[in-house]
Formats: structure tokens, C-alpha cells, sequence
């Protein structure tokens, strides 16, 4: 219920018929999902992978990286996608807007809406230069933010007694 599956799937069924969706992660809302795929008449582009080991191996073939939560904590899939240069669409919840800047790094919409999810995603395979410019201020405003050296650091200080950080 959290991340919002339905509300993406409800956004792919918005957009045009070459423009597909992939779904990783499992649940209990697995059967209810496949309903709705073909409820909404989207089972040829609509692709429910389930739990997947190889997130980072998968986000090159993304075009767009679409993030549906009605709330969350720091998305590791932002991070990732970040990383793997992917144009991000995320709602305006937080945490996600740490990571997003609306317009700047990202596209950023309103949770619970399919329409303005649908919309972003549609800017953002309209216009790829946007979207890679988006990508790239992305990329240069995370650095090194999540890298093993730098949290290693953090935890290292934060451990020590030494940050200076809040």
C-alpha cells in the first residue's frame, strides 16, 4: 500500500500504448495487482517482477524511473537510479524531496495521483535532453553522498564522537 502500485499502474494505463511499466517488488497485493492489469487492459505493457536481487543491474534499460509512495523513508531506488543516470519522477513526500528537486533534478507530483504521475513521465520521454539534464544535475547533487567511503566516514565520526554534523 505504501509504495503505491496501483497509482502506478493506474498512471500507466494513462500513457501512450508504447510506453511500458515494470513493477519490482512482491506483496500481498500481488493478485490484486494482476486484476488490475487487466482490468485497466494494460497486461502487455505492464510487467509485475516481483522481489529482484539485481535492481542495479536492471535501471539502465529505464527510460524513466517512476516512484508512486504515499510516504517513505530514503528511497535506496532514488539513490540507485540516481547513480545509473535515470531521469527521476517521484511524489512530493518526504524524503523523496531530499533527493528531488522539482524541475531541477527531477520531476516531483502529488501523491495519490495517477494523472499528474502520468503527465511527469510523459514530460520527461517528450523531452530526453530535459530529462538528461535533470539526470546529471541529479548525479552532481547527490556526489558522493551514499557511497561506501563517505557513509563509512559518517558512521565512523557519528561513532567517535567527532562529527560536526547535527
Amino acid at each position: 500500500f505504501q509504495k503505491g502500485p496501483e497509482i502506478f499502474a493506474k498512471a500507466i494505463a494513462r500513457l501512450p500504448d508504447d510506453v511500458f511499466g515494470l513493477w519490482a517488488g512482491g506483496g500481498p497485493m500481488a493478485d490484486e495487482l494482476e486484476k488490475l492489469t487487466a482490468r485497466l487492459g494494460i497486461g502487455e505493457r505492464m510487467r509485475w517482477l516481483g522481489h529482484r536481487g539485481d535492481i542495479a543491474d536492471v535501471l539502465p534499460a529505464f527510460d524513466v524511473m517512476a516512484m508512486a509512495s504515499r510516504w517513505e523513508g530514503l528511497p535506496c531506488v532514488l539513490v540507485e537510479a540516481i547513480g545509473a543516470g535515470i531521469p527521476l519522477v517521484a511524489t512530493a513526500v518526504p524524503s523523496n524531496q531530499d533527493l528531488v528537486l522539482a524541475g531541477e533534478t527531477g520531476m516531483l507530483v502529488p501523491p495519490e495521483d495517477p494523472d499528474g504521475l502520468a503527465a511527469a513521465v510523459s514530460a520527461l520521454l517528450d523531452d530526453p535532453a530535459a530529462a538528461a539534464r535533470m539526470a546529471g544535475r541529479a548525479r552532481a547533487r547527490v556526489g558522493e553522498w551514499f557511497s561506501p567511503g563517505h557513509l563509512g566516514t559518517v558512521l565512523d565520526e557519528t561513532y567517535r564522537g567527532s562529527s560536526r554534523r547535527p
